[in-house]
């Protein structure tokens, strides 16, 4: 599933954030608020219709429990955003952002501010740079927590 038409994605459809990457618990919790919220046997009168069909909802979980599949999401939607023009436009260095110490959940972040004004601005975690070097990249593209605004973070990698 990549962005079709009407701007939907697995991400929408299970309502979390892009790029996001959800635990196995995260993603069936997802799938299930899904289901019940469009479900067509839930309907009533007083509920708008479901905006989203069942094998919509299926397809999207798919998508998102298949790592190719994610990885393929992620790209097209990052391709699409800086078509957009919602790229990230500016390039950064990792060591260009603020680090956040000590993290509740001991997770290393960065951050910076962005002209928006936005409280978090982008926001980049240990995670989506494991990610992005599982993938084989040394980027990653950040988006404002608070507009269309994008970021282009480059880092490397240390050995170990």
């Amino acid at each position: 599933m990549q962005l079709d038409r009407d701007g939907k994605t697995a991400y929408s459809i299970l309502t979390l954030a892009p790029f996001s990457n959800p635990t196995l618990s995260e993603l069936k919790a997802a799938y299930h608020a899904a289901l019940l919220a469009h479900h067509p046997d839930k309907s009533s009168p007083t509920r708008p219709p479901p905006k989203f069909t069942v094998d919509d909802i299926t397809h999207a979980y798919q998508t998102l429990l298949s790592p190719p599949a994610r990885r393929d999401l992620d790209r097209s939607l990052r391709l699409h955003k800086s078509k957009a023009g919602s790229s990230g436009g500016e390039i950064v260095d990792l060591e260009d952002l603020l680090e956040e110490q000590g993290s509740r959940d001991g997770e290393a972040r960065w951050r910076r501010l962005c002209r928006c004004g936005a409280e978090w601005g982008f926001v980049v975690e240990e995670s989506m740079l494991e990610d992005a070097v599982r993938r084989g990249e040394r980027e990653v593209l950040v988006l404002c927590e608070g507009c269309s605004l994008g970021l282009t973070v480059r880092f490397d990698v240390e050995d170990s």
